[in-house]
């Protein structure tokens, strides 16, 4: 971002670096929301995108748009409210993000080794605590915006007050890497992540047909006049579903899926085809037997 000097990306680099001069949440693996907004956001679960506090100090006002999109972090990138094919779709964007954290943990650690971090710093870094809610301790610096100029000094080590050179430093070592190299400085980690990755994403582009479905967990939102309107795996994602089919639903109790078929098409003169099943199957309507809740 710093060293990207396209015209889009002023706003969006001005607001690095009004955030790198305060200093708050500035560590050598990069720059992290402060303490009070994370407290904030963890206390306020449906503030975020609504409350101006807690508006992302990258967002463009005058656009609505996002300043660093080009450089958004992995929360970023693989958050979406629904997904194709529901859990499934989700599943493979969490495993997704969680490999992309690692992997720029990964490489950000590379980078302090290589640009010679004291050991001291990189010990201090490395061995920052994870607060709980009931551990925040938040100086009135802190709350105003500035720094704690000892703590910036323990992490830094001898690049304090070359923080910006720093971030370019790591521009210079990492943009020319592979993702074979990542994977050699993720180590295990990043290769099993990667490996799970591409597990999730083969399960998100094939139909799974289990020989034995059970119903699984959802809430009834809403019933219109032709459906009913159920949240399952994220209460941003509903699904309408027919009446009829929701009728059906009770005949999967674990019985093989040909009998609960024939059974309901005898008894209830409902056809399923294998696109219903599917979607019923995607958003965890219908779950493989012994998964249900």
């Amino acid at each position: 971002i710093l060293g990207d000097e396209s015209g889009d990306m002023v706003v969006g680099r001005e607001s690095v670096k009004q955030r790198l001069t305060s200093g708050v949440g500035v560590t050598p693996l990069g720059i992290s929301p402060s303490p009070s907004y994370t407290l904030l956001y963890r206390n306020s679960p449906t503030a975020f995108g609504r409350s101006h506090t807690l508006r992302c100090p990258h967002f463009v006002t005058e656009t609505g748009r996002c300043g660093i999109w080009r450089y958004r972090a992995p929360p970023c990138i693989t958050w979406f409210c629904k997904h194709n094919r529901g859990a499934v779709g989700r599943d493979f964007w969490r495993e997704l993000h969680l490999l992309m954290i690692s992997s720029q943990q990964s490489i950000a650690i590379w980078c302090m080794e290589k640009l010679e971090v004291d050991i001291e710093a990189m010990r201090a870094v490395l061995n920052q605590p994870q607060r709980t809610d009931s551990e925040f301790n938040i100086s009135s610096d802190i709350l105003d915006g500035k720094a704690d100029e000892d703590g910036l000094r323990s992490v830094w080590g001898n690049w304090y007050g070359r923080q910006e050179a720093f971030y370019q430093r790591c521009t210079h070592l990492s943009e020319g890497l592979a993702w074979r190299d990542v994977e050699e400085i993720g180590g295990a980690e990043v290769q099993v992540r990667a490996q799970i990755v591409k597990a999730a994403h083969h399960k998100l582009i094939t139909n799974y047909a289990p020989t034995h479905l059970s119903t699984g967990s959802y809430q009834v939102v809403n019933i219109l006049e032709d459906y009913v309107r159920v949240t399952s795996y994220s209460p941003y994602d509903p699904l309408d579903i027919p009446k009829q089919v929701m009728e059906a639903l009770p005949y999967f109790n674990g019985r093989p899926l040909n009998e609960a078929l024939d059974i309901i098409t005898r008894q209830k003169n409902i056809p399923l085809n294998s696109v219903i099943l599917q979607t019923l199957l995607d958003f965890g309507v219908l779950v493989k037997e012994n998964e249900g809740s």
